[in-house]
């Protein structure tokens, strides 16, 4: 039968023949019972605010709205409102602070009176102070921004370093594992792929677009366009350059441009180079000190590693050219089985 009403008068004891203690419950390991006790959860309810693993009553002063759920997340919360904190200490020091979102351990940890800002990820945005407005996912995206604003990273250690020296909207854009891993002070940079401007500092209103794009560190230069896989890798000065490889192996010169695949790609320390085409003076040779050189078309200019001021256009034009100077070679293949000389003029196909 069945037992619709149980009455204990005396003590009830466990397998082990324990009478347990006020308070426990008696529990089955499906082979014997046992008295238990089953840990209390600490918690909080009010002001439409739900807290989980922590009681803040001590210091909320009508903060209303918020969600909170791990050991001392948003713990110290007076008047901020809106807040949602995820993880042990997520938005742990937060007091005034509002419409916040922290989700992972130690995320937003350091967030006093910033607000809207979105940290996802262990320790993303953990050194973030007074900073407003910004969006970290990844480990430790953003960590050591205390006052920078409106700032966007995304990947494992994006914008990690970034910490400007007081509370100014720096605007920068970071998509990719390590991408602008060591900006400090740069502002309104845009940087996507993986490693893209990852020794940059303080350079601002760049783009880099790619992975190990533009990753070498140009401290005094500002507005490099860098878009392709490798673009510009190594460069420590300004310029532009589209496509993958192109002027790779740069490390100093002004005022270089490549656009096309392998588009300069080892020019080292040329400058005012123009390379616009499919491996347009891409010089497995390398350049060293040219300077001026236009080539424009596939393959223009290809194999140059000596010469300065040479303009070649057209497909193929001025492709066995290894070293000379002040050279104009227009048309396809115009020039093409010239290797050395300078001062020509060859305008027609080759």
């Amino acid at each position: 039968g069945k037992f619709t009403t149980l009455e204990v008068t005396g003590a009830l004891t466990d397998g082990s023949g324990d009478v347990g203690t006020s308070g426990q419950v008696l529990s089955s390991t499906g082979s014997i019972t046992n008295w238990i006790t089953i840990a209390s959860i600490t918690g909080l309810i009010e002001n439409n605010s739900v807290f989980v693993g922590q009681d803040p009553s001590s210091t909320t002063d009508n903060a209303g709205n918020n969600v909170s759920i791990g050991v001392t997340a948003l713990d110290a919360i007076t008047t901020g409102d809106n807040n949602v904190a995820i993880g042990q200490g997520a938005l742990t020091n937060a007091t005034t602070s509002g419409n916040n979102t922290a989700v992972g351990f130690g995320s937003g940890q350091a967030v006093t009176t910033g607000n809207y800002n979105v940290f996802v990820g262990y320790q993303s945005g953990n050194g973030a102070t007074v900073s407003d407005e910004n969006v970290g996912v990844g480990y430790k995206s953003l960590s050591a921004c205390s006052d920078g604003s409106r700032n966007v990273a995304i990947g494992y250690e994006s914008l990690t370093a970034l910490d400007p020296s007081s509370e100014v909207t720096t605007n920068n854009t970071a998509i990719g594992y390590q991408s602008g891993l060591a900006v400090t002070t740069g502002t309104q940079n845009v940087i996507i792929g993986q490693n893209a401007g990852d020794a940059i500092t303080t350079s601002s209103l760049n783009t880099i677009i790619g992975a190990g794009a533009a990753s070498a560190d140009f401290t005094g230069y500002n507005g490099m366009t860098a878009v392709g896989m490798n673009a510009a890798a190594l460069a420590t000065t300004g310029g532009d350059f589209f496509g993958a490889s192109s002027f790779t192996n740069l490390t100093s010169g002004d005022g270089n441009c490549g656009f096309g695949l392998n588009a300069g790609r080892n020019v080292q320390t040329g400058q005012q180079n123009s390379f616009f085409g499919h491996q347009a003076g891409q010089s497995d040779a390398g350049l060293t000190s040219d300077s001026g050189n236009t080539g424009l078309g596939y393959q223009a200019l290809a194999f140059l590693n000596g010469g300065d001021e040479n303009t070649s256009i057209g497909a193929g034009s001025g492709l066995s050219l290894t070293s000379g100077d002040h050279n104009v070679l227009i048309g396809h293949d115009a020039g093409n089985v010239i290797t050395t000389g300078s001062n020509s003029i060859i305008i027609g196909e080759g």
